[in-house]
């Protein structure tokens, strides 16, 4: 089977595997050879920046607009427009289709936080820099190790 993903294949892997111990193994993956921060590297974190998106299914290519739905979740799984998960992906929700997968929403970490996933609103931020994340963050951006204040 071939994956096909952006930077955060490794982490969406993870989460498919064993939701459960997911950011045990995200924190035991460090910034690689010779990185003296011992901070994740940011592909391993997921971290995404994409200027003009909250981040939320509703700017998801997988949000299902008429059914509320998710082409990465069951079809049972109701997905709110602002909610997110580790699956999202900057696009043009589909406005009609079926959830072609089975992941659950706590595999996917799915949520809905009123105030966003943005790093600004994250406890781990010291900007321009993060606790957990390696290098250099935006204040808009956003990753898997998100902890809301």
């Amino acid at each position: 089977m071939r994956l096909r993903c952006g930077s955060n294949c490794l982490v969406r892997l993870i989460s498919i595997v064993n939701a459960g111990t997911r950011n045990a193994a995200i924190a035991s993956l460090q910034a690689g050879p010779g990185s003296a921060s011992g901070k994740i590297a940011k592909p391993l974190a997921g971290y995404v920046y994409r200027e003009g998106t909250d981040y939320r299914c509703s700017d998801c290519w997988q949000f299902i607009t008429d059914k509320q739905r998710c082409l990465s979740h069951g079809p049972g799984d109701v997905i709110k427009p602002n909610g997110y998960c580790i699956y999202w992906t900057y696009g043009t929700p589909v406005r009609d289709g079926q959830p072609k997968s089975s992941v659950s929403k706590e595999e996917s970490a799915y949520a809905e936080k009123p105030n966003g996933t943005k790093c600004r609103r994250c406890v781990n931020s010291q900007f321009p820099t993060c606790k957990r994340v390696d290098g250099t963050i935006q204040s808009n951006a956003c990753c898997n190790l998100q902890t809301p204040r």
